[in-house]
């Protein structure tokens, strides 16, 4: 069993490290991997702030902090006042980054419709409970 166990991980790491060789490539955008998660993350999620955001990316907030200075500069996102707490920050994409999420979305849709057919839903179905299993026993 530990022979299989240490089969999967490797494997999850190398698609992992596969996926983020591609994102750019998926997206057709100037922007970095970790830019693109956070556009993508406001997309889904409007009015964020930094520790919200770096609790989803499990990343410090210093690190995360500075990609939304590099999306501020670019006019992609734009911050507000939080009205639940007037000295905070929250952010949340502009015009142009709801462009470039939309971007997004449409090519992420179109690679996975791509993928897709390599597989059967058997094997998803079974992929998937395999890897909530994982997290579940990762997580205590």
């Amino acid at each position: 069993m530990t022979l299989e166990l240490k089969e999967l991980l490797e494997s999850l790491e190398q698609s992992y490290l596969s996926l983020q060789t591609l994102s750019s490539s998926i997206y057709d955008t100037q922007a970095n991997p970790l830019q693109t998660e956070i556009i993508n993350y406001l997309g889904e999620n409007e009015n964020q702030t930094v520790p919200q955001i770096s609790h989803f990316k499990q990343c410090s907030r210093q690190n995360i902090q500075i990609v939304i200075n590099e999306l501020l500069t670019l006019g992609i996102i734009i911050k507000k006042t939080n009205p639940r707490h007037q000295r905070s920050v929250i952010y949340k994409l502009s015009n142009i980054g709801y462009i470039v999420f939309k971007h997004n979305k449409k090519a992420h849709d179109s690679f996975l419709g791509e993928l897709s057919t390599n597989f059967d839903s058997q094997e998803l179905q079974s992929a998937t409970k395999t890897l909530n299993k994982l997290n579940e026993v990762l997580k205590k």
